[in-house]
């Protein structure tokens, strides 16, 4: 089954051994990726010798492929060790169905080398990565040295390519380094359009120090246009990945945004936060002109005073709502 992550995701296509008919990638796994490339570098591919096409069995299904060789110049290498050039073995549909990258194409390469030393790329939806020319990696592990480089690329100025690369693959990593690169890259860029989309990934790995970013476009900044599309996105996002409790001054917050989708991911993320601390906002939800905003209040509510009886769903709320907000106000009274 496909993870809630991969529908709320806005998929990004990196430059890689694309599918050409494709529309949508894999969700990538950046942790993994890394982990179990044994040679990583950054390189120039120089030329790719075609090899025989041939049928292969996999998943139970017949698949045309082409087994060819890129011929890849190192420049640097991330991890491992490897004389350049190097040849690397990569089985990849054939030239009806797949875009193969340009010859001279400069990248990183997520290698796999095996124990008689062939060369091959496992992962061939994001082996290679396109990376601007002068960006090097740094730090003490593989991780932090491709972090680093795709930190580069996603402060980048001027080139969206490189940014959207950058920020669909750190926003699928679980590790520290690529939520502190993030996190990074929110202080650094001056693109607002780019300075969303990072908000977003952060907010997606439920990370809340976004929020005060959020907080000035929607409420207290001059305000900047945001398509409705992303505003749905980010409402989702807060609402499916936020449930920390240190969260709940700033999503209360933004229960006074202009932005109705972006009012009721907080109303939902302070119901998931399950704390008494979000009473507050929660109660505040229930007077909002949006029937959802107040929904989530009602939720949030039953489920912070351990009401079972007054929770409902979306469709029952809507047939009763006037004597759940009645329920839910009485009692916000009683409490003071």
């Amino acid at each position: 089954m496909l993870s809630r992550r991969f529908f709320i995701a806005v998929a990004v296509a990196c430059l890689t051994l694309l599918p050409a008919s494709a529309t949508i990638l894999p969700v990538p796994d950046l942790d993994k990726l890394v982990s179990t490339s044994n040679l990583i570098v950054v390189g120039e591919l120089l030329a790719i010798e075609r090899g025989p096409r041939t049928t292969i069995t996999t998943n139970g299904a017949q698949v045309k492929v082409g087994i060819d060789q890129f011929v890849v110049r190192i420049d640097e290498v991330i991890s491992g060790s490897a004389g350049s050039p190097v040849r690397v073995q990569v089985v990849s549909q054939n030239e009806e169905t797949w875009q193969l990258p340009p010859i001279e194409i400069y990248g990183l390469f997520f290698l796999r080398k095996d124990d008689s030393g062939k060369l091959s790329m496992p992962d061939t939806n994001y082996g290679l990565i396109q990376v601007p020319h002068g960006i090097y990696g740094h730090g003490a592990t593989p991780m932090d040295r491709v972090v680093s480089i795709l930190t580069e690329m996603l402060i980048f100025p001027n080139n969206r390519n490189a940014n959207s690369q950058a920020l669909f693959l750190l926003r699928e990593s679980n590790g520290k380094a690529a939520n502190s690169a993030l996190r990074v890259a929110l202080a650094t860029v001056t693109d607002p359009e780019l300075r969303i989309r990072i908000a977003n990934a952060l907010v997606l790995q439920g990370d809340a120090t976004s929020l005060k970013y959020l907080k000035e476009v929607f409420l207290t900044g001059p305000r900047m246009t945001v398509s409705d599309q992303q505003q749905q996105i980010l409402g989702d996002v807060m609402g499916l990945f936020l449930k920390d409790p240190a969260a709940i001054p700033d999503l209360t917050a933004l229960l006074g945004s202009y932005s109705a989708p972006i009012r009721r991911g907080a109303a939902q993320a302070l119901w998931r936060t399950e704390s008494p601390k979000a009473i507050s906002g929660l109660v505040k939800a229930l007077e909002d002109t949006d029937v959802q905003v107040r929904y989530w209040g009602v939720r949030g509510l039953a489920e912070v005073a351990n009401q079972p009886d007054w929770q409902t769903d979306e469709q029952t709320f809507k047939t009763r709502e006037p004597e759940y907000l009645s329920h839910w106000k009485e009692w916000a009274r009683n409490r003071r």
